[in-house]
């Protein structure tokens, strides 16, 4: 039996921006090569875990997606 991950990375990141700034989701910042999303995929991406479900804001889907590629992560 493996373990099913489920991520949730839906957040828009108001409480970390200012209010002028426009607001980014702190999954998805750069820190110089790597998100946090990306490191999340890459934990689960191991024989033990099966395929995760991800909830997001239809507004990350695309961002969520290019993660899913870099980590080579077909089934979600």
């Amino acid at each position: 039996m493996k373990i099913r991950p489920v991520i949730l990375c839906g957040g828009a990141g108001t409480r970390l921006w200012p209010d002028k700034k426009k607001h980014q989701a702190k999954q998805f910042i750069d820190f110089g090569g790597w998100s946090l999303i990306q490191k999340t995929l890459e934990r689960v991406n191991k024989p033990i875990f099966d395929f995760p479900i991800i909830s997001t804001n239809l507004k990350y889907l695309k961002q969520v997606k290019q993660a899913l590629k870099k980590s080579k992560i077909k089934k979600v």
